[in-house]
């Protein structure tokens, strides 16, 4: 089996690497630290599996494509292609700055779309495989501190949506992972009381058997998935005073902290 997996040097891409290297026989390791690639492979060489890294921002999407059509080229087969890769910004109660922006929809979005048409074309060639991205549940409700992270993860299910229905017929599983609050770089940086946070280990073991069972979507937590697309699915008058219940509560929590 080979699996390639993106954002792998820290948090959930890290875990996958380490569940994966104990199954697959090759696996493609691209993230932008490439001393803690090094070091990951090196800890990874142990478990069986080659291991193949690649030093890339997502956002340099030449680079990026170059190096998946190097992999599709030298694997015969791919087997699964995990898009972990994401960027989040801090909580700010302002108006966001369009580069910052932009910066997050080129990884969280475009980042995902730049890799999939690609191992795609070489799933059909091979007839099937799965291709993963990691959404989240803020891609449910928008906060207006997250305007940039939300909008991204929202359309990353959209995308997720249209390639699953265009792939289907070609035995191309599309698995669409939607997880709340984990413990991780990205949340550590976090001032606010994160609901349901979840340690990285049993995050990374859900994510993992969610896509051995073929997940067409997998939300969790479950009872936080179910109240933010309870939430969504309200008028919006009605799903503006719930945010703003949400966030009035969340600052008088800072305040008696």
């Amino acid at each position: 089996m080979t699996v390639v997996i993106t954002g792998a040097s820290s948090g959930i891409g890290r875990e996958l690497a380490v569940r994966y290297s104990k199954i697959a026989d090759t696996l493609y390791l691209i993230a932008r630290r490439k001393e803690m690639l090094l070091e990951l492979a090196s800890e990874l060489q142990k478990n069986g599996a080659l291991i193949k890294i690649y030093q890339a921002d997502v956002t340099d999407f030449e680079n990026l494509r170059a190096i998946c059509r190097t992999i599709c080229e030298e694997s015969e087969k791919i087997d699964i292609v995990i898009a972990n890769a994401g960027v989040s910004s801090e909580h700010k109660n302002e108006l966001y700055d369009f580069w910052e922006f932009k910066k997050i929809i080129d990884t969280n979005l475009l980042g995902i779309a730049a890799i999939f048409d690609i191992f795609a074309h070489k799933m059909i060639n091979q007839g099937g495989g799965k291709l993963v991205a990691i959404s989240a549940l803020a891609s449910f409700v928008a906060f207006p501190t997250t305007a940039a992270y939300s909008a991204s993860k929202r359309a990353v299910n959209s995308f997720m949506d249209s390639m699953r229905l265009l792939l289907e017929p070609k035995n191309i599983k599309v698995i669409n992972i939607q997880p709340g609050f984990i413990r991780t770089p990205l949340t550590d940086k976090n001032s606010f009381k994160m609901p349901f946070l979840m340690e990285l280990d049993e995050a990374s073991d859900k994510i993992y058997k969610a896509i051995e069972k073929n997940k067409k979507e997998y939300a969790f937590p479950f009872l936080f998935s179910q109240a933010a697309k309870n939430i969504s699915r309200l008028p919006t008058f009605i799903r503006d005073a719930v945010v703003k219940k949400a966030i009035s509560y969340e600052k008088q929590s800072r305040k008696r902290s």
